[in-house]
């Protein structure tokens, strides 16, 4: 017999639950034992955009949609389940939520940055810092181009390098998508997304300065010598070196200014300034130029000026100034509306930044702390990305990545974390 209903058809009491996997049931008051028809349950989602799909090696994912949320559910295979009749009594099995795996930290390994920072730029209008890197614990020799997340330090790729020449020497020229590696007897052509290598090519003399006549470059010789190549293809070209201007590299100063000899940003004062200039700061676009110097009391200072008339000055340090002094060379970096200067005070290195308009200093940050910075180390360098981070290499091969807007330490390459 097979009932229609949850009652028993031959003395009318209710019909207990049917246990999950057999089709009869048993009156408890007549004891009728009846065969239950099954019925088939579908089971439609509201959206029918929302379906399951099948990854490779067999893994599935489930999509669920319930109140405005969305679980994903992942299973190794998809198993056929079978629905439960529509007349049953079941209770409802809570589902418990594997617990979310935690990433173990991962101990950097600590670099020692020796050369030529360099600012890839990238498609969402910021820039991985390029930094040519040695081992600072073991390693022997070993060098390598490391790319790396402004944000967080997290490498993006790296290239070995097997070349044992001054860091000085291994000139790296950004051209958009193309990295050009100018090594001391030959060119790469690298993807700078990646690192992968698109060409490479023989050269019989290093280079010391790069220009650029797009689709060409030109390389000047460690000789005096000029040749020019394709950047897509690395084949040579024919180009006039007159005709070809110079370009941001790693032996240059930024994408956005060039820094300019103290006596000829002398020329950007007023008459009778009284300040005397050390170094200056052209910017490739617009018109305010930034000097590095001292007042006529000697205390470190810098300014901005248009026109020669000055807009600022300001002294490098806000605490105890006449104990302040640049660093060597004298370093500032400009972008985003914002002057960055390295000065040295109690044999540390300080970073301040200003307000490029107004002069109105924004933070100081210390690099006591790390006990490595030094202000007369030499060579150092200092850049600003499009992304709103501030670089700072020692000469001595620390390296610094700070926050643009406030100035906080994000990360280092010279330190384990």
């Amino acid at each position: 017999m097979r009932p229609s209903s949850d009652e028993c058809p031959r003395c009318g009491a209710p019909l207990p639950g049917l246990v999950p996997g057999e089709s009869l049931r048993t009156c408890g008051y007549c004891h009728t034992t009846l065969e239950v028809e099954q019925k088939a349950r579908i089971e439609r989602l509201a959206d029918p955009r929302l379906r399951m799909a099948y990854l490779g090696g067999g893994a599935a994912l489930l999509v669920t949609l319930a109140f405005g949320s969305v679980s994903v559910i992942s299973a190794s295979a998809p198993k056929p389940v079978a629905p439960p009749p529509s007349n049953a009594q079941t209770t409802a099995t809570p589902v418990v939520a594997d617990p979310p795996l935690v990433a173990e930290p991962v101990e950097r390994e600590r670099l020692r940055a020796l050369s030529g920072l360099v600012l890839l730029e990238r498609e969402d209008k910021s820039d991985a810092f390029l930094v040519l890197v040695t081992p600072l614990d073991g390693g022997g020799n070993a060098r390598w181009l490391s790319a790396r997340e402004p944000a967080n330090g997290r490498e993006l790729w790296r290239r070995r390098l097997d070349v044992t020449d001054r860091a000085e020497r291994i000139l790296r020229i950004p051209f958009g998508d193309t990295l050009v590696v100018a090594l001391p007897e030959e060119l790469w052509g690298l993807d700078a997304a990646t690192g992968e290598s698109s060409w490479q090519r023989a050269r019989t003399t290093a280079a010391v300065r790069a220009c650029e006549k797009a689709p060409a470059f030109g390389l000047l010789g460690a000789d005096g010598s000029f040749a020019a190549y394709s950047i897509t293809t690395g084949s040579p070209v024919s180009l006039e070196r007159a005709r070809c201007p110079g370009v941001y590299s790693s032996q240059g100063d930024a994408p956005n200014f060039a820094f300019v000899a103290g006596e000829s940003a002398t020329r950007w004062l007023p008459n009778k300034a009284g300040f005397v200039v050390t170094r200056g700061l052209q910017p490739r676009h617009g018109s305010a130029q930034v000097v590095l110097g001292a007042e006529p009391n000697g205390t470190a200072s810098v300014g901005v000026l248009t026109g020669r008339h000055w807009l600022w000055q300001a002294n490098v340090a806000n605490e105890a100034p006449e104990r302040a002094s640049f660093t060597t060379p004298p370093l500032a970096a400009v972008r985003e509306a914002c002057v960055v200067v390295a000065y040295g005070w109690k044999s540390s290195v300080m970073l301040t930044a200003l307000d490029l308009e107004s002069g109105e200093r924004r933070w100081t940050t210390s690099l006591a702390a790390n006990r490595e910075a030094r202000a007369d180390a030499g060579a150092s360098e200092l850049a600003i990305s499009r992304g709103g981070h501030v670089a700072y290499r020692a000469g001595s091969g620390e390296f610094w990545v700070l926050s643009l807007e406030t100035g906080a330490i994000a990360w280092t390459l010279h330190e384990k974390h």
